[in-house]
């Protein structure tokens, strides 16, 4: 037998030879292909965490500054938006909903409410935040939305529930006295806030109703694709309720000071951009108007200031609401926990802005809202007659359009225990 000849073991052993050899060559290319188009994943295996993070705890803003702040309650008021007080009456209703247990020392529930109501107020960037708090972006990003998510989880029920037939009353009767405007349930008002995305052109639209106090008292959040305030509110929830009369208010009732005295419906008021509804009441066209109607646009627009001014401490105070690097998959919830924390900051502490600052605020709202102007016709003959019915009261009641020039202030709802006047 010649020594060139193989056995059938010999071919066994260099076929699985060349087979592991095969598989050898296919996992270094595999490895190179990872190390090329995963770099940080290599990274990450090597290195663990990066040593700018294992720093948080010595050199993390929260470790720094937070301290500093607590010392002094005019700097923490003005670099959180709200006293220490009220920072950990948020921070004792969520802990335990947004406490982490991980192997590596967790982000603790004070340090990621510090995160989060920091982004809030100050809309900084995620990745400029990564830098100051120690804390990767992308961590950043989920600890704004659990914590938004656990704020609105908590604390919705109490200042941000819609309100019940006998505090609608309590709204009405506030209208009355400090606006003379009887029957007046709420003053809507909407902003559009712009999304960083691939068309730029999108965004979300807020649309929020407040009482005579400047507090909300509803607020819808939905996707913009331009459409205007009257397209917007008939397709929310609230604005459904409003034009099919499902919303549960209170029944007519008689205006005070007027003789004979009729029942006339209770309404929201809105600008022109909104359908007229016998239940939500615009102003008259500004052409061809007489005295009546001039009076009556003009207790129309004084009471709808409340919402402007509610929309503009809103935007100042939270200026991750101006931030064009909002990201869609949580927007909703940062927008509500915005409101909700206004709400509460309100009846908590109050706002303390005087007159130029309020009417810099409110023009700044108005100005940046971009809403688009969309005539609406065809208002139903109930509608009409009942604006016309309102503006008659107002022209021949007592004490008609009195002119008020007025320091305008925010102050604790006149509804709570105590009522501070800032």
């Amino acid at each position: 037998m010649s020594s060139s000849t193989t056995t059938p073991s010999t071919e066994i052993v260099t076929h699985q030879t060349m087979k592991v050899n095969q598989i050898r060559r296919r996992k270094k290319v595999l490895l190179s292909m990872l190390r090329q188009n995963s770099g940080l994943l290599y990274s990450s295996r090597r290195f663990g965490i990066s040593p700018k993070f294992k720093l948080r705890d010595q050199e993390g803003e929260f470790a720094k500054l937070f301290p500093q702040l607590k010392a002094n309650p005019d700097a923490f008021y003005d670099y959180l938006g709200m006293s220490e007080k009220t920072f950990m009456l948020i921070l004792n209703g969520i802990q335990d909903k947004i406490t982490r247990h991980s192997i590596r020392k967790p982000i603790s529930p004070e340090e990621q409410l510090f995160a989060c109501i920091r982004y809030l107020v100050q809309g900084v960037s995620h990745r400029v935040s990564e830098q100051q708090l120690r804390i990767a972006h992308q961590t950043i990003s989920g600890i704004v939305a659990r914590v938004c998510q656990a704020i609105c989880d908590t604390f919705m029920e109490k200042y941000l529930s819609f309100p019940t037939v006998e505090e609608f009353k309590q709204i009405a009767n506030r209208f009355w006295t400090t606006w003379n405007i009887p029957n007046c349930l709420g003053a809507i008002d909407g902003k559009h806030i712009r999304i960083k995305n691939s068309d730029n052109k999108h965004g979300i639209y807020m649309q929020a109703v407040t009482d005579a106090d400047y507090r909300f008292i509803c607020c819808d959040v939905g996707v913009y694709n331009g459409q205007s305030d009257k397209e917007f509110f008939s397709n929310s929830i609230f604005g459904q309720s409003v034009i099919n009369q499902t919303i549960q208010v209170p029944t007519e009732s008689m205006l005070p000071i007027i003789e004979p005295q009729i029942d006339l419906p209770y309404f929201f008021i809105g600008d022109d951009t909104y359908p007229l509804r016998t239940n939500l009441l615009r102003p008259y066209p500004e052409r061809y108007i007489n005295e009546s109607q001039k009076i009556f646009n003009y207790r129309i627009n004084q009471a709808k200031r409340v919402a402007e001014y509610s929309f503009g401490v809103l935007i100042d105070k939270f200026k991750c609401l101006n931030s064009t690097k909002f990201m869609p998959d949580n927007s909703d919830f940062i927008v509500l926990t915005c409101v909700l924390l206004y709400n509460m900051i309100l009846t908590e502490e109050g706002f303390n802005y005087n007159q130029e600052t309020f009417d810099s605020l409110r023009t700044t709202h108005i100005d940046s809202s971009q809403k688009p102007k969309t005539k609406i016709n065809n208002p139903t003959f109930d509608a009409k007659r009942i604006r016309d019915i309102y503006a008659e009261y107002f022209f021949n009641a007592t004490g008609s359009a009195v002119q008020s020039n007025s320091i305008v202030v925010i102050q604790q709802p006149s509804y709570t225990t105590t009522t501070t006047i800032i």
